[in-house]
């Protein structure tokens, strides 16, 4: 059951075979980076406390965000960090605000 995440201004989208599981806003997301592996992040399937991992396979990055921690895996993680990178820089550049703003005018 691979997981596929999809990257917008907006935040992550995480699905599995076609079903959304969970959005992170980009708003929301304080911290991240490529990290290793903990014994709990194995047990942790996305359902129950405040650490939730979409592993399946490769190396982790872990997101923090006031709601909990969120690990996703990947093998070549530094994509992710590239794309998380991209995210976050266009959410700064186009606030939530300014895009509605933005929609109403045109």
């Amino acid at each position: 059951m691979p997981y596929r995440y999809r990257f917008s201004s907006r935040g992550i989208e995480i699905s599995t075979l076609g079903i959304p599981l969970r959005f992170i806003p980009a708003d929301r997301i304080t911290h991240y980076e490529q990290t290793r592996l903990t014994f709990g992040d194995s047990f942790s399937l996305g359902t129950f406390g405040e650490r939730h991992s979409y592993l399946w396979v490769g190396s982790p990055v872990r997101i923090q965000t006031p709601d909990g921690e969120f690990v996703l895996g990947h093998v070549k993680p530094a994509i992710l960090v590239r794309h998380l990178d991209l995210m976050k820089q266009a959410a700064t550049a186009h606030p939530p605000q300014a895009r509605l703003a933005t929609a109403g005018a045109s």
